[in-house]
């Protein structure tokens, strides 16, 4: 479905801006620790170099690599002649450190002299300590929300799916028969039920997509079922709860279609639902309102009905035993008004209305 697919590039795209920037904030405190961290160690070598009265760099380094641990450490003189060197092996360094180093966020190497001003010590220290843990922060900072949003995303669609099999489910509820008597009639003449003329949805997303478009019944040139799940919610916003008329779904039942088909062969019973159609999407065309063949046996429209919905469904029956009169035919239907709130789920209707036609 091409709206899922436009949902999901921007779940990738949220969450990825998301994460980039929970996960830079974390960098930035991390930088902003060891800054301070190393502001207290700087003051802390600054005392060890003053007690250090003989200049002696082997117990200066001995004292120094005893109260805090180093990444880097070189002892001088003045005449720049190294007396003692100290340097980690990269390897053992925390992978924050190299991030912080490649942004230019990682404290530089400080200077110290003793207080006779004979040796200079160069130091960098370790933030293991802290490095290792907000490494792990990090990482967890920029993949939360990547997955929390591929979680909202998969639960979603999962509701949709859920969402979709019920509507389905009633629209295959609502293709078989209105007449129950006569299924085993059909049993004794091995003949299948009426099969649902709407696409199956789950089956289109199994089967190749037909040539014929599945929003225009063959047969009545009517929008079909499928067109009227696709349409709803488009529908819902554009009626007015708030007039004086009453939005109103229609469901109209033919319920001789399966026995015509049965006893005088589906050539008639095509005959019958053409004929049908053409009364009905005149009626409803005079209404300014568009007729869905919702299956096999049911056709459906929305409309606004001022007044009584009793009145509307004597109307159309009215409108149709006078073109039957004219006609010198009959027909057996089932009209059935569903009054629409703002709040109708889909599924509610289908249900509802297949309840109301079937009784």
């Amino acid at each position: 479905m091409p709206g899922r697919g436009y949902f999901f590039s921007f779940i990738a795209i949220f969450s990825l801006l998301m994460g980039g920037s929970f996960a830079t904030s974390t960098v930035l405190i991390t930088s902003n620790l060891i800054s301070t961290k190393q502001i207290q160690q700087k003051s802390l070598i600054e005392q060890l170099a003053i007690s250090n009265l003989n200049d002696d760099a082997k117990l200066l380094s001995k004292q120094l690599k005893s109260a805090i641990q180093f990444e880097f450490l070189t002892i001088k003189d003045t005449n720049n002649n190294i007396l003692y060197r100290y340097i980690k092996d990269e390897k053992q360094l925390p992978h924050m450190t190299k991030v912080l180093k490649h942004f230019n966020l990682h404290p530089p190497v400080q200077r110290v002299k003793t207080n006779p001003g004979k040796l200079v010590i160069e130091f960098q220290p370790s933030y293991e300590l802290i490095l290792l843990p907000m490494s792990l922060i990090t990482l967890i900072a920029f993949v939360a929300p990547i997955t929390l949003c591929l979680f909202v995303y998969v639960l979603t669609g999962s509701i949709m799916d859920r969402r979709l099999e019920k509507v389905t489910k009633h629209l295959e509820r609502l293709t078989e028969g209105a007449n129950d008597e006569i299924t085993p009639a059909l049993k004794k003449h091995q003949i299948k039920p009426f099969e649902n003329v709407i696409s199956n949805i789950t089956l289109l997303k199994e089967q190749p997509v037909p040539k014929t478009d599945p929003n225009v019944d063959t047969l009545t040139g009517l929008a079909t079922g499928l067109k009227f799940v696709n349409d709803f919610n488009e529908a819902l916003d554009k009626l007015d709860f708030n007039a004086p008329s009453t939005p109103t779904f229609i469901i109209i039942r033919a319920l001789d279609l399966q026995e015509i088909n049965l006893t005088q062969g589906y050539q008639q019973g095509d005959a019958y639902i053409l004929d049908l159609a053409k009364h009905l999407k005149s009626y409803f065309a005079s209404k300014g309102t568009e007729l869905f063949k919702l299956n096999g046996l049911d056709f459906g429209a929305i409309v606004s009905i001022p007044g009584d919905l009793q009145n509307t469904t004597e109307e159309i029956s009215q409108v149709l035993n006078s073109q039957m009169e004219n006609a010198h035919t009959s027909y057996r239907v089932k009209i059935v008004p569903i009054k629409i709130e703002a709040t109708t789920q889909l599924e509610q209707l289908f249900s509802q209305a297949d309840r109301a036609a079937s009784e």
